[in-house]
């Protein structure tokens, strides 16, 4: 082992402090995971006031960690009080908007069905505007084309091609 293995040991551990049910820095990346999502469904539903809120949150959050990370040291409760604090708040905030996730299920469902809806009507609209022009287009003027390919491939022998 080399003296730098051994810092690393004596050190924060990431994985021992995520595992830990009582650590501040699993609750602070939790709050995370679900902010970056709030933060999806805020800019569907075109709250950008909002989804600017969390994702500043998130970054003081992620620089909390980073520091904490940096110095090798778990954070401490004093230290990350305001952050979980600040995010719960938001948190709270998702849910009073109706960002939690049976809520956004239905609106994806009731999303999903107007659009196959609109889509099946643009689809009747196409065929109806596809029969309409193939029935409107005169005789004469389709067999133009094999006309003039005709006579095209007569003047310019198009035995030589």
């Amino acid at each position: 082992r080399t003296y730098k293995n051994d810092r690393i040991m004596e050190g924060l551990n990431i994985t021992e402090e995520m595992l830990s049910s009582d650590s501040v820095t699993r609750q602070l990346n939790d709050q995370i995971s679900l902010a970056k999502a709030f933060v999806v469904i805020a800019k569907e539903s075109n709250n950008l006031q909002f989804a600017w809120e969390l994702s500043a949150q998130i970054r003081n959050s992620q620089i909390l960690l980073s520091n904490a990370a940096t110095r090798r040291s778990p954070l401490t409760t004093r230290e990350s009080d305001s952050a979980i604090r600040d995010m719960a708040l938001l948190l709270y905030q998702a849910q009073q908007l109706h960002y939690d996730s049976a809520t956004m299920i239905m609106r994806f469902k009731a999303k999903i069905q107007a659009i196959e809806e609109q889509m099946n009507s643009v689809s009747e609209k196409s065929s109806k505007y596809g029969q309409i022009a193939a029935e409107e287009v005169p005789k004469s003027l389709y067999c133009l084309g094999v006309r003039l390919t005709t006579e095209c491939c007569g003047q310019f022998n198009c035995k030589k091609f």
